[in-house]
């Protein structure tokens, strides 16, 4: 397949590795490049293999990190995510920070792997929804401000960004604002256009980077 997404995976569980495999076989574009149940001698493998994306799951989270970074010098062009159960850990903002492609947590769905993939794909990071809330409070409040300036986004944008940064979804927006769900989807697309990132967790990461929300009030 000639633009197939190759995934090579590495992770000590048979039962986990076989359930990615069966997602990735369903779905056309995505192919199966490889996987090992576990770390050692996985350059050897990604050098035979040759993957677009790798996930890693490791105990302790800091060993895959590791790993992750021996990797990303060896294989520049390679987009690597780390698996692990965690979602409140110093190491998960490290890993972020460092530019690793993204942090999945094993709990989510057949559906949320799939956009993860799918993310990743077009080359933008992916973080679950069990791990953004943790990142985002770590974020410094001295974030870079080179995206769009706070005045050229309106202020019902601004409101609409600080209620989906809290967690609200778009029929609790609604409720609160007095809006129709489809105008808040409305809103939201606009932003996430605006922003040039391809969902909502990754507008929330661009709002708060650039001031557009201030974390202290969320």
């Amino acid at each position: 397949m000639k633009d197939a997404f190759r995934i090579f995976i590495s992770d000590p569980h048979t039962i986990f590795r076989e359930g990615i495999k069966k997602i990735i076989s369903a779905n056309p574009g995505l192919i199966i490049a490889g996987e090992s149940d576990n770390i050692h001698e996985l350059s050897e493998s990604l050098m035979r293999t040759r993957p677009d994306l790798l996930l890693i799951y490791t105990l302790p989270f800091k060993a895959g990190m590791e790993v992750a970074e021996s990797i990303m010098i060896d294989f520049p062009g390679l987009k690597i995510v780390l698996l692990t159960n965690i979602s409140r850990h110093p190491e998960l903002y490290t890993a972020y920070i460092k530019g690793i492609a993204g942090i999945i947590h094993k709990a989510i769905g057949e559906e949320e792997l799939l956009i993860a993939f799918e993310t990743l794909r077009k080359g933008f990071p992916y973080y679950s929804q069990e791990i953004l809330p943790y990142l985002l409070k770590r974020q410094p409040s001295g974030s870079s401000n080179s995206g769009h300036k706070r005045e050229e986004w309106t202020e019902r944008e601004i409101t609409v960004l600080k209620y989906i940064c809290k967690g609200y979804n778009n029929s609790e927006i609604s409720e609160l604002l007095n809006l129709k769900s489809r105008s808040i989807e409305g809103h939201k697309s606009r932003m996430i256009v605006k922003a040039c990132v391809p969902n909502t967790i990754n507008l929330v990461l661009y709002a708060l980077k650039n001031r557009l929300v201030n974390i202290n009030d969320l």
